[in-house]
């Protein structure tokens, strides 16, 4: 579960800023949107199971997501890429002439399997400037390493907790210069921080919806292998379009793919002979006619954008829910019914998301911030700031009133948010 995010000097992000999941006490709405911790350290500490990030187009929205993903994808990939990548990756704000050229930071707060941890780490284009673990598996905290480069004698200065196990100074004497000390820890098993990368590696996942090619093959293999969730997502279907009647799954050899008429030949062969003894799914969604005995089949490309991609993230929407993920999703309103939006978001909202799965979305709809849904704590917002810097902070940051804001009180800039249009036209 995660308990906050925080981001330094990535792209419109300039001063830290903090995303933080951590429950108002002082708000009695929606309960069964809380996740009750019980790890120790934590008593009467309250997680909310969905936050939305809000604003205008450019506001930084999805640069908070990009940063969150940079820092799961270098915790992953930092130690297989070693060799191949001479820089980073990072992108400083550029706003500003001395941060264009600083290091940027990074620091997460999650629990995972009972205990919490608290790591981070700044770089720059070319290397790892520090890195930290802090883990509470008793309340209070433990330090398992630190990192930090000391510039004056070009070298890093290590730190390591006796509660870190095995052989930490071996691993650091193999830990390069642009590569996380837990990345490497992990390639190399080692046990306690392979745990840690587990966590950004199976419970804190992302997806953009910005994208309009959507894959249904996860949904279908799962609908394929799991008779219960065939049902299960067979209804939530019909409920998104009363004119479904259900979902028709058919398995194909891969040496039966129909390709364009137009296909290379010798591709044609390579890829017949690359999937060659497997096996290919393919689905048709079933639709009332005006004739009440006979339904009419519609292939994937007769169905549309909307239907589908509700239909390709149903799958791993309900994997994260019984697994307890963290999701991440840029503008999840894109190319979706708003219902049929508001309906996943509801569906990780429920008491029966007991395993702690955690939505975070941005959007820049203000119909899905529907505050009957949402407690005060679970809307934030994201703004530039007069140095084109973004800011984010939450509902909860304003004064509380008897009156739950409006969608018509974000539209009208009751808290900002809106773009800045001249009532001039340049032409």
């Amino acid at each position: 579960m995660l308990i906050e995010f925080s981001v330094t000097n990535f792209r419109s992000f300039k001063d830290r800023q903090s995303l933080s999941l951590v429950a108002n006490n002082q708000d009695h709405d929606h309960t069964d949107s809380l996740i009750s911790l019980k790890e120790i350290g934590l008593d009467n500490v309250n997680l909310i199971k969905s936050a939305v990030v809000y604003g205008a187009n450019a506001a930084g929205k999805s640069n908070l997501f990009k940063a969150a993903r940079f820092m799961r994808e270098f915790v992953l990939d930092s130690a297989e890429n070693a060799k191949s990548r001479m820089e980073t990756g990072t992108a400083p704000f550029r706003l500003d002439m001395g941060y264009a050229n600083a290091p940027s930071e990074f620091e997460i707060i999650f629990i995972h399997e009972g205990i919490r941890y608290q790591y981070g780490f700044v770089l720059d284009r070319k290397a790892v400037h520090k890195e930290w673990l802090y883990v509470f598996p008793k309340g209070e905290p433990e330090n398992w390493f630190l990192r930090l480069w000391n510039a004056d004698v070009r070298k890093y200065a290590w730190q390591f907790g006796e509660e870190l196990k095995g052989d930490p100074t071996r691993l650091k004497g193999i830990t390069p210069w642009n590569v996380l000390f837990l990345s490497n820890a992990a390639k190399e098993n080692h046990p306690q921080l392979t745990k840690v990368y587990e966590w950004f590696l199976n419970s804190f996942q992302f997806i953009d919806c910005s994208s309009e090619d959507f894959d249904p093959q996860y949904t279908i293999s799962m609908m394929n292998s799991d008779p219960i969730l065939k049902k299960t997502i067979g209804d939530l279907m019909k409920q998104a379009d009363a004119r479904i009647t259900g979902i028709d799954i058919e398995t194909h050899a891969a040496s039966e793919m129909e390709l364009p008429a137009d296909y290379p030949e010798e591709a044609k062969q390579e890829l017949l002979e690359e999937f060659q003894g497997m096996e290919v799914l393919n689905f048709q969604m079933r639709h009332r006619s005006t004739d009440p005995k006979t339904d009419i089949a519609f292939d994937r490309e007769e169905e549309s954008s909307g239907t589908l991609k509700y239909f390709s993230l149903l799958g791993p929407w309900l994997d994260y829910l019984t697994n307890g993920v963290t999701i991440f999703v840029d503008e999840i309103d894109a190319n979706m019914h708003p219902l049929l939006t508001r309906y996943l978001i509801q569906i990780i909202n429920l008491p029966s998301n007991d395993e702690g799965a955690q939505l975070l979305f941005t959007t820049r709809d203000s119909a899905l911030i529907d505050m009957s849904q949402f407690r005060r704590d679970q809307v934030w917002f994201a703004e530039r700031n007069r140095g084109g810097a973004t800011v984010i902070y939450p509902l909860t940051h304003y004064k509380s009133s008897k009156t739950k804001p409006k969608e018509k009180d974000f539209i009208e800039g009751r808290f900002g948010l809106i773009p800045f249009l001249k009532s001039e036209f340049p032409f």
